[in-house]
């Protein structure tokens, strides 16, 4: 049986029975504190590869590599920053304004017409709303 606690993020915002409660939970996820963001980024990262490595579609391939090199560089800044202020508020720091939430669109528009594992999917649909959000 899969690691249940794997994606933490995810599986919170799956357990949500209404439309309201989801955009609840994203509205106050997008203010998060340097240190929340980088477990968000890290959950999602691990989502990604794992969307990389179960597709054979190159298009959702190619825009998998996307986001995930511009989720590498925006942890390889986050694990610059002292521990002591990862209570501050959390802002973008490598990508230009709405370049991240653009990717993840053009994701969920390649993944419109794509079947993945029920698994894979009921992680990833929640993780990238919310990370439209964070990373607007």
């Amino acid at each position: 049986m899969a690691n249940l606690n794997r994606y933490p993020f995810a599986s919170a915002l799956c357990e949500r029975t209404h439309q309201s409660q989801v955009t609840a939970e994203v509205t106050i996820m997008s203010k998060k504190t340097i240190g929340e963001a980088t477990s968000f980024i890290e959950e999602l990262l691990a989502l990604m590869e794992d969307m990389y490595w179960e597709t054979n579609s190159v298009d959702i391939k190619d825009q998998c590599f996307n986001v995930i090199r511009l989720l590498q560089n925006e942890m390889t800044e986050l694990t610059k920053i002292s521990v002591q202020d990862h209570h501050y508020e959390y802002e973008v720091i490598v990508c230009k304004p709405g370049q991240m939430k653009a990717s993840i669109d053009e994701l969920e528009d390649i993944l419109a017409g794509e079947v993945l594992r029920q698994r894979t999917r009921e992680h990833l649909v929640p993780l990238l709303e919310t990370a439209k959000v964070v990373f607007a």
